[in-house]
């Protein structure tokens, strides 16, 4: 969930209720770290918030940002294989 590091912007989304609790909605993926146990976090930029309000999601928390972790690895792969030519 988005931290409020920077001065209150109006313009802001509101957060979404779904199964009766905020989510708010993900813009898109950054990176990505595998922490001890083989859980994965992701650096998540929310939408309509600035960038430097990101935070690190667990991957069992973002059970509605699915298309977003598909985006992020697709781009990472194709990163990846433009970096082994």
């Amino acid at each position: 969930m988005p931290q409020c590091l920077i001065e209150s912007n109006n313009s802001r989304p509101p957060p979404n209720f779904i199964h009766n609790e905020l989510e708010f909605e993900v813009e898109v993926v950054l990176k990505s770290r595998q922490l001890k146990g083989r859980e994965w976090e992701y650096l998540v930029k929310w939408k309509g918030y600035h960038p430097i309000e990101a935070s690190w999601v667990n991957e069992s928390d973002m059970e509605h940002a699915q298309e977003a972790i598909k985006e992020f690895h697709n781009k990472l792969a194709k990163k990846q294989k433009k970096h082994k030519m």
